[in-house]
């Protein structure tokens, strides 16, 4: 079978072929209004989210499933998480960072990506979001790191609370 062509709208990133100083280096972008970093061995790549599934009963910060060459995968918006409720803007045609968290993958909604930065001497805070795993200071501005395999609990928490709820009746 012929390898696919990358889709135009698809910005592949290849954390195996990034230099072994790629492990100190975080990808800067901007969800629910807020500055966040990823490390960039876990960014996949990034695409445009051309159709998005909903999915009933799901917590706020689900805002549905992308199907990517055929696999569904679960589309976050942050602002579910951090503000309680999603975005009020569309999520169609908004950017999106596919980020693996232990496995799984995940579309994070984001409003930009910004640029990669190098974080192996920046000074490391303490995170204020239950969904960073820590933070560092960046030409004078914090910033906290999404810790995406925490974010992937919160999500399969949420989820089962709702289901359960939804099990009791209760809405």
């Amino acid at each position: 079978m012929p390898d696919r062509k990358p889709d135009r709208r698809e910005t592949p990133y290849a954390p195996e072929a990034a230099a072994p100083a790629a492990r100190a280096e975080r990808l800067l972008f901007i969800a629910a209004g807020r500055l966040w970093a990823v490390a960039t061995r876990q960014v996949e790549r990034s695409f445009y989210l051309e159709s998005l599934t909903p999915v009933p009963l799901a917590p706020a910060l689900a805002a549905g499933l992308a199907n990517l060459r055929g696999e569904a995968v679960p589309v976050i918006d942050l602002a579910g998480l951090t503000e309680g409720s999603p975005a009020g803007r569309s999520p169609i045609g908004r950017r999106c960072l596919l980020v693996n968290a232990g496995g799984s993958l995940l579309a994070l909604l984001t409003d930009e990506i910004l640029r990669i930065v190098p974080t192996a001497s920046a000074t490391r805070l303490e995170a204020e979001s239950p969904i960073a795993g820590s933070a560092f200071l960046h030409d004078g501005e914090r910033i906290e790191e999404l810790d995406v395999e925490r974010l992937a609990q919160s999500i399969r928490q949420a989820i089962r609370r709702a289901g359960q709820r939804a099990a009791a009746g209760v809405r």
